[in-house]
C-alpha cells in the first residue's frame, strides 16, 4: 500500500500521527512537504519515511509539478494543509465517509491540528484511532465533519478539534486543563451492531459504562484514564462516542454503517458543546 502525504503548512501532530499509523499498518509513506516540517518531525530521520523535500526558494507550485507523477501513484493520498489552487486535482470533491473511495483527503482542522491545549481552549473534541484501518478512523472523520461544520456554523470560542492515534501519553497532553473533552473513538462489542452509538461519561474517577463496548485500541481509553488520574492531568467533565465498527482491516474509508453515523454525530457533539456552554455561563 502507497501512502502519500502532503504538507504545504507549519509542522502540525496530524502529520507525525499520520506517518505513525502508516508505519503501524507496514506502510513507507511519501512525505512532500517543506524542509521546516520535515525538520520538525519527530520522524525526520525515520527511515521508514521518504522525504520529498521543497527547497527554500522553490515555489510550491514548481515543486508539486516535479513530482506530480509521484503523488498521482499513490494507493492513498493524504493533503493536510490543502491549498486549492496548488492541490486542487488531488482533491476529492466526494466526502470522506464514501465507502467506495480508493483515495482520501485530511482537510486538517482549523483549531488546534493537533496541538496540545492551551489556556484558551476550555473544550477539546480529540478524534482516536487510525485512518489506514478503515472504521478504526471514524473518530478522525468525525473530526472533519465538525471541522467542515464549523466553517458555516462556528463552534463556541475555545473549542479545540484535534486528532490523536491513542497513544495514552499524547491523549492526555491533549485533555488536560480543558473544562470539557469529548473524545470519539472506534469500539468492538458482543454482540456486534456496526454503527451503533455508544455515550460514556466520567464519572468521579472512573468511566461509566453501561455496554460491553471496548476501544478498538490496545491499551483501552480506561487505561488513559486512570494515568491521567494518577498524574492529576484530567479535564473537569469527559465524554467519550464509541462507534461500534465493522472492518478494521487495512485500508482507507469507513464502511456503510459507520459512515452513517458520522453527520448525525458531529451534531450531537455540537449539541452538547453548546448544551455545556449555555451551563457554563448560567452559574
Amino acid at each position: 500500500m502507497k501512502i502519500g502525504l502532503i504538507e504545504l503548512s507549519a509542522h502540525s501532530e496530524v502529520l507525525d500521527s499520520l506517518i505513525r499509523q502508516a508505519v503501524d499498518v507496514g506502510a513507507s509513506p511519501t512525505v512532500y512537504t517543506n524542509s521546516f516540517c520535515a525538520e520538525s518531525s519527530e520522524a525526520a530521520e525515520s527511515a521508514e519515511v521518504e522525504w520529498k523535500v521543497c527547497l527554500r526558494n522553490l515555489p510550491y507550485a514548481e515543486f508539486l509539478e516535479k513530482y506530480t507523477s509521484s503523488i498521482a501513484s499513490q494507493d492513498h493520498l493524504f493533503i493536510i494543509t490543502p491549498v486549492d489552487s496548488l492541490c486542487g486535482q488531488w482533491l476529492c470533491p466526494s466526502p470522506r465517509t464514501d465507502p467506495a473511495r480508493t483515495r482520501c483527503n485530511w482537510r486538517a482542522c482549523p483549531a488546534g491540528k493537533g496541538k496540545r491545549v492551551n489556556l484558551t481552549t476550555r473544550i477539546a473534541v480529540i478524534g482516536v484511532g487510525n485512518e489506514f484501518r478503515h472504521d478504526d478512523g471514524v473518530g478522525w472523520t468525525v473530526v472533519a465533519q465538525l471541522a467542515e461544520r464549523a466553517e458555516e456554523r462556528p463552534l463556541p470560542s475555545g473549542t479545540a478539534l484535534l486528532v490523536c492515534d491513542g497513544d495514552p501519553a499524547r491523549l492526555i497532553a491533549l485533555w488536560e486543563d480543558a473544562d470539557l473533552a469529548i473524545l470519539v473513538d472506534a469500539a468492538h462489542a458482543h454482540p456486534r451492531q456496526p454503527g451503533r452509538l455508544h455515550r460514556l461519561e466520567l464519572d468521579g474517577v472512573q468511566l461509566s459504562q453501561t455496554s460491553s463496548a471496548t476501544s478498538s485500541h490496545g491499551l483501552g481509553l480506561g487505561d488513559a484514564v486512570e494515568l491521567a488520574r494518577e498524574l492529576d492531568r484530567l479535564p473537569r467533565q469527559m465524554v467519550v462516542y464509541a462507534v461500534e465498527g465493522a472492518d478494521s482491516s487495512l485500508g482507507t474509508g469507513l464502511s456503510a454503517p459507520v459512515a452513517a453515523i458520522v453527520e448525525p454525530l458531529a451534531e450531537r457533539i455540537a449539541e452538547e458543546i453548546a448544551l455545556h456552554v449555555g451551563s457554563a455561563g448560567s452559574r
